[in-house]
């Protein structure tokens, strides 16, 4: 079963504000029509009127040509007259003069019947083509819906930025080039209608036995995720996360089961975590393997990227995955294609970063005030009779004492800080999230991908700060190993239970319980010659689910490898409680996407984005904090150098007076010795695989000879063209 002509179906859901005047969607609707856009269904909820939009075949594949999306295509490889190789497949921008050689490449449920693009290929083009719609059409100075903005005192063209960019098109081009060079001054349809607060949705429709073949993946525990068939119909941003979350699961088994032999060799030995001897090997060994991780998944991440079109080696061709129509800059000839494109100076995004980097520090100045006071409730600090304790309260830690409201050794009352500290620090979230999203609008980036990532950055920094503080204080200031591994034992437990009931579980029955049928939701049929097809229309239900945000997906599990990496001597063993916790959270993040959220939309791009950057940051620093509790948190240096240090009466060890120095040399020793064993890794295997290396450089060698082919034609055969086409027009006119 292929997909149905793309004609025929709805791909994009788009919703109107309740109360939203006809004539105005009347208008948008014009407007869509003048511009390819098929607008199959139209429908009136209880929140507002809905369009059910589609195009034409010929439209997304112009669509497909302009955005250069890459498809796999049949070559002849010729030397001179004689043909070397038949139907050699390479990936190459599709073009619609070449579309035979596309067609018939890729075959499945997921394809349509020419086997050309992909579910997820038909969203992400509709996209295109919606995005790229202007309030009016080039050369029309008004029209019925600019004529309704204008009653509304809607802004719909950027007076200085037209006028920056007649002045470069007179500076450029003379009158004819000018003509041909035309720009359209007025902005993005959709970009207005979404700010100004007219439309609040617009979604891609779920094809119902796609979601459906993709669920009964799910529902069969030992089998894998089907990362192919999630890319064709999400996209390569989802399944890049999926195929992550794969490639670390796997790999977990190595630490994993080094980790189960060291517990029961500990267990039978009569060990403690303190104590132990081998647990500082388990420490130096998380580090080289995350090192390797790390690489072998940049390599894998190559191999997908080439086979999904999305391999980019430079910063031109990144530009073509998602242009955002938000981006805002001055029109200016680029130097790559010649042509004139809107281009904003590197500077002046640098001076907003530090701009967004002071406002995100002043916010985690004051989210570390909140944390030191949280610590105090749950009694973590305490003053030390022998020296001061600068972020300790008495006032606040005396709470947490015996008999007192937050009583650390009680049962219940122990749990009353911790609801406070994750109430406060869920809305300090909040509204971080708010502030960064303002603060990255204004950064005015020019891909989706770029403010992604940026954004990401923002978020991720205040999140791990909330996350890793108080295990940084109880490994390193409070030196308090038995605490520390504790607290990471609850936050594994906790964790994992949480985030598959509050993501999926929770979501899932609430969906289903405040379901109501069509009748009561209030949706009627506008009219009949609008609807194509059935006339049923339970792909209205999507608008009800909730937005799919993979920023929480990604945050859990980069927080669940720092603690498996940051603290491997403290907690060996969570390494193999997150192989087991992410066999589960794969599979609820797959039903959570399937069943509780809406389809999201689709993102071309070549990697997992700013989240390798903090995999790396992590992997590095682990080898400091790792030698730091194998010394100074722990006993376990202890076993190796009893000589060198002695226990105080809290059963603290410290080092030898003036053996000190020597055991500082040793930790920073072994840290930079673990680090140049690191470069050395990363020195001797590549990011890029041979293999694809290997393919791109036979892509840039084809290419070659078909422009030595093309230059190698003779004055005779070009003559003989010319005579034959003009013979032909000759006919034709005859």
């Amino acid at each position: 079963m292929v997909l149905p002509a793309i004609e025929t179906n709805p791909i994009l859901l788009l919703r109107f504000v309740k109360d939203t005047s006809p004539d105005l969607v009347t208008f948008v609707k014009e407007r869509f029509t003048e511009s390819g856009i098929i607008v199959l269904t139209e429908d009136i909820t209880a929140d507002g009127t809905v369009f059910g939009i589609t195009s034409s075949q010929r439209e997304i594949e112009a669509q497909a040509e302009h955005d250069n999306l890459v498809k796999p295509i049949s070559v002849t490889v010729r030397a001179g007259a004689k043909i070397v190789q038949k139907d050699e497949k390479v990936m190459e921008c599709f073009t619609v003069e070449n579309r035979e050689d596309f067609t018939k490449q890729n075959q499945g449920d997921f394809y349509d019947v020419e086997g050309l693009f992909s579910s997820s290929d038909r969203v992400r083009l509709i996209y295109s083509i919606l995005n790229s719609i202007n309030v009016l059409s080039l050369g029309i100075h008004t029209s019925n819906l600019s004529r309704r903005f204008d009653q509304m005192k809607i802004r719909y063209k950027d007076d200085q930025e037209s006028e920056t960019k007649q002045k470069s098109r007179s500076l450029l081009f003379s009158s004819k080039q000018e003509e041909e060079q035309s720009v359209n001054t007025s902005l993005f349809l959709c970009n207005v209608l979404e700010v100004n607060e007219l439309v609040d949705l617009i979604t891609p429709v779920h094809i119902p036995h796609l979601k459906e073949k993709i669920f009964n993946q799910v529902k069969n525990f030992w089998k894998t995720v089907p990362v192919q068939d999630i890319r064709d119909y999400y996209g390569e941003e989802i399944a890049f996360y999926f195929a992550w979350m794969r490639f670390f699961t796997d790999y977990l088994l190595f630490p994993g089961v080094l980790a189960a032999i060291i517990r029961v060799a500990r267990y039978y030995r009569g060990d403690t975590i303190d104590n132990c001897e081998l647990t500082p090997f388990h420490g130096i060994f998380v580090f080289l393997w995350g090192v390797l991780f790390l690489r072998d998944w940049q390599r894998q991440e190559a191999r997908f990227a080439y086979s999904w079109g999305t391999f980019s080696s430079t910063g031109y061709q990144r530009r073509f995955f998602a242009v955002r129509p938000e981006f805002k800059g001055v029109l200016k000839v680029s130097e790559v294609t010649g042509l004139m494109e809107l281009h904003c100076p590197s500077y002046k995004r640098q001076l907003k970063y530090v701009g967004s980097a002071i406002v995100t520090l002043v916010l985690l100045v004051g989210a570390f005030f909140v944390m030191i006071l949280s610590l105090n409730l749950q009694g973590y600090v305490h003053e030390h009779e022998d020296n001061y304790h600068p972020f300790h309260y008495p006032w606040l830690s005396i709470l947490a004492e015996d008999g007192h409201a937050f009583d650390s050794a009680s049962f219940w009352k122990c749990y009353i800080p911790v609801v406070l500290h994750v109430t406060v620090v869920t809305c300090m979230n909040l509204t971080y999230r708010s502030i960064a999203e303002k603060l990255t609008t204004w950064e005015n980036h020019e891909t989706v991908i770029s403010h992604e990532n940026s954004l990401i950055c923002k978020r991720f920094f205040f999140e791990a700060f909330d996350a890793y503080l108080i295990l940084f204080y109880l490994a390193f200031y409070e030196r308090d190993i038995t605490k520390l591994r504790g607290e990471l034992i609850s936050l594994f437990i906790v964790d994992t239970f949480r985030r598959v009931g509050t993501e999926c579980v929770l979501p899932y029955l609430l969906q289903n319980a405040g379901s109501i049928d069509e009748t009561k939701a209030g949706i009627t049929k506008k009219d009949d010659s609008i609807t194509k097809g059935s006339g049923n229309h339970s792909y209205l239900d999507d608008l009800k689910k909730d937005e799919y945000e993979e920023f929480d997906d990604y945050l859990e599990i980069i927080l669940q490898f720092g603690y498996v990496t940051l603290f491997a001597s403290a907690y060996p063993f969570a390494a193999f409680v997150a192989m087991l916790a992410n066999v589960i959270e794969v599979k609820s993040d797959l039903l959570k996407l399937t069943l509780v959220c809406r389809r999201p939309r689709p993102v071309r791009t070549d990697d997992i984005g700013t989240w390798k950057m903090f995999l790396n940051g992590i992997i590095w620093l682990s080898a400091l904090t790792n030698c730091l509790i194998f010394a100074f948190t722990s006993k376990q240096m202890t076993q190796f150098l009893p000589g060198y240090f002695t226990v105080d009466e809290d059963n603290v060890p410290a080092p030898i007076e003036g053996k000190g120095w020597i055991i500082v040399f040793l930790v920073f020793g072994i840290e930079r010795a673990l680090i140049m064993s690191g470069l050395l890794i990363n020195l001797v295997r590549s990011k890029v695989p041979e293999d694809v290396n290997v393919m791109e450089e036979r892509k840039m060698f084809l290419k070659q000879q078909e422009y030595k082919a093309l230059r190698s034609k003779t004055r005779e055969e070009v003559k003989l063209e010319v005579k034959i086409k003009a013979k032909s027009i000759l006919n034709t006119q005859d």
